[in-house]
């Protein structure tokens, strides 16, 4: 990540709780393929 932000154990809590689902896909492996900016 180019821009970081940060945040507080409260604030990940209640976005925890607002959302009905997890936000974030699953870990994909890379399969030899290149991280690029």
């Amino acid at each position: 990540m180019k821009h970081s932000i940060t945040a507080s154990k409260d604030q990940i809590i209640q976005f925890e709780k607002a959302l009905e689902y997890s936000n974030n896909r699953p870990i994909q492996p890379l399969h030899g393929r290149l991280i690029v900016n």
